[in-house]
């Protein structure tokens, strides 16, 4: 593609793959069978995101945002609000911390007429503190039993989703490793189930940032009540644009990108 910019002309190179249905067939997982038959309490199916809800890794005394921006989601047509939550904010060794933010926070979304999907997302640095130590797991274990008991003592199944963690990172890549994910994840949501009953619904996903392909190498659970989620990007330029987020991209300066595009 080219196209104009400045004193002259900008090159790039796309590429697209195209498969057959038989090469398709042989991608599918292995796995797939072992699904279990779908009985989800909730599915949200148009969510949006309260990403970094605070700066650092203190939380306010209340939340940033406000009923006013809930019921604004709410009449934009979204039937969820998916609250990121970094988990240094709430963590102390394997005890729950901080727990009147997190309850503040979630009742500002129920309150207001919708659901909430309450999100772990930890930055880089803490899951490869997490993912690569056994007695840090052990402890992460711990604290997830006492985040789920904290969900369920608080809210009923019609108002929750607990996502496990979004764009996990960190763990091995070898399936005969301690800390393969797909090992800990399963010890994650064993962990979870401990405290938070089967009428909860859990989000599970696959590794390497959370990408479609990572689901390829996971196991699903034995438990109809979880949904399993990716994360995609792709094109990056539309993702991020106006965005700071990417140094050195100059995404920040590109701005009105439709989507879908012609």
């Amino acid at each position: 593609a080219v196209s104009k910019h400045g004193n002259g002309p900008i090159y790039s190179l796309g590429e697209a793959k195209f498969l057959v249905r038989e090469e398709a067939q042989r991608m599918v997982s292995p796995l797939a069978d072992s699904i279990p038959e779908p009985n989800l309490t909730l599915e949200p199916k148009r969510s949006i995101a309260i990403d970094r809800s605070f700066p650092g890794s203190i939380p306010p005394e209340n939340p940033l945002f406000k009923p006013a921006d809930i019921k604004r989601i709410k009449d934009m047509g979204f039937d969820s609000v998916k609250f990121l939550l970094n988990p240094y904010a709430v963590m102390d060794g394997s005890n729950l911390i901080n727990s009147d933010y997190i309850k503040k926070s979630v009742n500002t979304v129920i309150e207001n007429g919708l659901p909430c999907i309450v999100c772990i997302h930890p930055p880089r640095g803490f899951k490869g503190v997490y993912f690569s130590d056994k007695d840090e797991f052990r402890k992460l274990c711990l604290w997830y039993e006492n985040i789920a008991a904290f969900l369920a003592e608080n809210w009923n199944e019609k108002q929750i989703v607990f996502q496990m963690m979004t764009e996990p990172s960190g763990a091995s890549t070898d399936p005969d490793a301690w800390n393969y994910f797909n090992t800990l994840q399963h010890r994650i949501w064993a962990a979870i189930r401990r405290k938070l009953p089967q009428e909860y619904t859990i989000i599970l996903g696959g590794d390497e940032s959370g990408y479609l392909e990572a689901l390829y190498f996971i196991t699903p659970v034995e438990d109809p009540n979880v949904m399993y989620s990716f994360t995609h990007h792709v094109p990056h330029v539309f993702a991020f644009h106006g965005s700071k987020m990417s140094k050195g991209r100059h995404y920040d300066q590109v701005s009105g990108l439709a989507w879908p595009a012609d």
